[in-house]
């Protein structure tokens, strides 16, 4: 592959990723019920400036996200970008499930989880989240035997405790 076909394939992929991402924004947006200029009211400070033609082009993926305005939108729609950004990652290469190496964990999703078989695990990264503090990278791996003593604490089958992990759990 010459350099040319490189980037023709990274302008693609960068394509595909900003589409994926606007679809994923605009869903979370829409299952708020929320109008774009309902979004709009939403963001923080400075952010409220942003035009509601800017907002539509973020959702149909034809204009970039800096990471602080992808953070300001998450924080509106009252997630993480970090739970954007892996939705995004899912719907483009499916669940990222290895049934022998470690699992990858986002601690703030775990924390969030709803379900109430999964409240020893949601207090475990509630802690661990506390332990490395505001500054440290919220996303983990864990073993299989992590994983395993997790899953009896919560009374669930280990493949079940590993699947809840690969799903978007609702914010608030």
């Amino acid at each position: 592959m010459n350099k040319l076909d490189a980037s023709v394939s990274d302008r693609q992929f960068i394509s595909r990723y900003s589409r994926t991402l606007g679809d994923v924004i605009r869903r979370h947006r829409k299952g708020k019920t929320w109008t774009r200029k309902e979004l709009q009211e939403q963001l923080p400070g400075t952010a409220r400036d942003v035009s509601l033609q800017t907002l539509a082009t973020y959702e149909l993926g034809t204009r970039r996200l800096t990471t602080d305005r992808l953070d300001e939108i998450a924080q509106a729609l009252d997630t993480r970008a970090s739970q954007l950004l892996a939705e995004v990652e899912q719907r483009m290469y499916g669940p990222a499930t290895n049934p022998v190496g470690p699992v990858t964990v986002d601690l703030g999703v775990l924390a969030q989880a709803r379900q109430a078989a999964l409240a020893p695990a949601r207090r475990w990264a509630m802690v661990q989240l506390d332990v490395i503090g505001e500054f440290g990278n919220p996303v983990v791996s864990l073993t299989p035997d992590a994983v395993s003593m997790l899953a009896e604490l919560c009374h669930v089958d280990a493949q079940d405790l590993k699947a809840s992990f690969l799903r978007p759990h609702p914010y608030r």
